[in-house]
């Protein structure tokens, strides 16, 4: 019998890459399961008005941020902070907070129609359904192949 095989460090290895592959498993789940966002072109169009409204004296026109409080929402920022990641997290924090001097005031609508100009300004191309007044918990952002 090969003592190796027993010993303490091959078991916590042999149950390390155990667990390794359940989380890679739920992970690839998770993203064929999860929905992806869509938006309308006339929601984006709504969305630009509204954004250059309430959003862009802080996050300016070009969603490049003021490098201070507000931050970008466009380019390297929303590839590493919005892409493949569940956009439940940034629409509650925009409900919750934005406008900064007049936080939650916007109709849902508004910022549903706000989100689908950022996806637009961030070349994410429009769909058929529009982006939801109550997104799920599992929809994504992502670019479609």
């Amino acid at each position: 019998m090969n003592q190796q095989a027993n010993s303490p460090n091959a078991v916590l290895l042999s149950a390390a890459m155990v667990v390794l592959a359940g989380v890679l498993a739920a992970g690839q789940s998770f993203a064929q399961a999860s929905p992806v966002a869509s938006y309308t072109t006339a929601q984006a169009e709504r969305g630009k008005k509204a954004y250059t409204d309430a959003c862009s004296g802080c996050h300016g026109d070009k969603m490049e941020g003021d490098g201070d409080r507000a931050l970008p929402l466009a380019a390297d920022q929303f590839n590493s902070q919005w892409l493949g990641r569940p956009v439940i997290g940034k629409w509650n924090f925009m409900v919750m907070n934005m406008p900064f001097d007049k936080p939650g005031e916007l109709p849902k609508e508004t910022y549903s129609d706000i989100m689908a100009y950022i996806m637009q300004f961030n070349g994410i191309p429009a769909g058929d359904e529009p982006f939801p007044i109550a997104p799920a918990a599992n929809l994504l952002i992502q670019r479609r192949r």
